[in-house]
């Protein structure tokens, strides 16, 4: 019993000097982590902009001799317009890192001697061009090209009309430089071993050809300008490429204004006005002549001519006696009247009367009377076909209207049985705006 009353006096002495230092211990330990925390920087919490920091790497690729590589590297959660991409080039013997600011899309050559990418200093906004970025020394501005495919010459060939850029991407024009115009979208092609640069602009698709003798470039189509009338948005047909294939809305293509006796100028411009409503073309009515313009296809016989016309209304056709018929009588008038043809050498000459007053001469009000006559002349000249018209109204035409010739290039396409014409539009007519027309 002595020896375990001994043991339990030595345990009950130790715990309580343990109970005195413990205290002293914590507030150590406590001293210590504090002394360590005010040591340590804060924090700083990310904001928005911290985000917009982030780039991404995208676009990997590898040359087929595995010399190079190639990598776009662009700013992450920001807009697409603010990305700011910078395509590297990367030569894995000589650890050469080529920087090109804004290029992306680098395509290697299957000869791996070349490397061609887009550059777009715009920034993906459009246009001609935007702030200049370190890719200077490319093209300026220029009329946008005719959309069409075309083939670069061989590497190592200068294009016929363009100039090699003269300095490398990244290089900065000398002080008291004259001002140049920002570079628009390119495509740069560069000899791997060189370094040498070509460039051409605005440039949708380019691909290299099997054999690496050239990059096949597809040039981006101009971009229209586009203005609005009331709720109609418009075309621009006086800002245009003018090597580009004429449109519907160019004044070469409209058949112009004739000059109205002044006692109907206000009826003239009160049907201008509610054209939406009272032209009947716009209802699905048939346009009439002149309005209908040059056929799409003519069908000749011996005795007679046959036009065919693949309308936004539907099909029309017209039957021309070219054997010394006469007008037909005692029938009633229609849009597209009574016609008779003969030869004048080349030329068809075409005598059209009994025009209903129903039909208009064309867009913006230009109405007509039953006394209208029509005289269409049509020539062929090579691939070509030119059709004319005279107009003459003595009731409401203060003199004879000279319709703007039209030249169309004969084509092979099949005229298609046209969708049945309903007028499904007037009832979500906001308002009276509307546009000219090739008729």
């Amino acid at each position: 019993m002595g020896h375990w009353a001994a043991v339990r006096s030595i345990i009950g002495r130790m715990s309580h000097s343990a109970k005195r230092r413990l205290p002293i211990l914590v507030l150590v330990f406590v001293s210590a982590y504090a002394w360590v925390g005010a040591q340590a920087p804060a924090k700083k919490a990310l904001g928005v902009e911290d985000y917009t920091r982030w780039r991404t790497i995208s676009g990997q690729e590898i040359s087929g001799d595995g010399a190079w590589v190639t990598y776009g590297v662009a700013i992450s959660n920001v807009a697409p317009t603010d990305t700011k991409p910078v395509l590297h080039l990367l030569n894995l013997a000589s650890n050469q890192d080529v920087e090109v600011a804004h290029g992306t899309g680098g395509t290697f050559s299957p000869d791996s001697k070349w490397i061609a990418y887009q550059v777009d200093p715009t920034g993906g906004r459009g246009g001609r061009g935007g702030r200049a970025g370190a890719g200077g020394g490319g093209p300026g501005a220029a009329t946008p090209p005719t959309p069409t495919p075309e083939v670069a010459p061989p590497p190592g060939q200068t294009p016929p009309g363009q100039t090699p850029p003269a300095t490398e991407p990244g290089a900065q024009p000398g002080r008291g430089a004259a001002t140049t115009p920002p570079p628009a979208r390119r495509v740069e092609l560069r000899n791997l071993q060189t370094g040498a640069i070509k460039s051409w602009q605005d440039i949708q698709t380019f691909a290299f050809s099997a054999n690496s003798s050239h990059l096949i470039l597809r040039r981006r189509p101009p971009t229209p300008a586009v203005r609005r009338v009331g709720g109609s948005v418009i075309l621009d047909p006086t800002i245009r490429d003018p090597n580009a294939a004429p449109s519907g809305n160019d004044p070469a293509l409209l058949p112009g204004v004739p000059k109205y006796k002044p006692e109907f100028l206000a009826k003239v411009k009160e049907l201008d006005t509610n054209q939406v409503h009272q032209d009947p073309a716009f209802t699905c009515g048939p346009p009439g002549v002149p309005r209908i313009g040059p056929p799409q296809r003519i069908v000749q016989t011996s005795r007679e001519v046959v036009l065919l016309y693949d309308d936004l209304n539907g099909n029309y056709f017209r039957l021309i006696p070219t054997d010394g018929r006469p007008h037909r009588k005692g029938i009633e008038p229609s849009a597209h009247g009574d016609s008779v043809g003969h030869w004048e050498g080349d030329t068809l000459v075409i005598d059209v009367r009994n025009l209903s007053a129903d039909t208009w001469l064309g867009d913006n009000g230009l109405f007509h009377t039953e006394n209208l006559r029509v005289t269409e002349r049509l020539r062929r000249e090579g691939n070509t076909l030119t059709w004319q018209a005279i107009v003459e109204d003595p009731e409401a035409l203060a003199e004879p209207w000279k319709v703007n010739p039209r030249t169309l290039t004969l084509r092979t396409d099949e005229i298609e049985e046209a969708a049945f014409c309903q007028d499904r539009i007037q009832p979500f007519m906001q308002d009276l705006s509307h546009h000219g027309n090739t008729r």
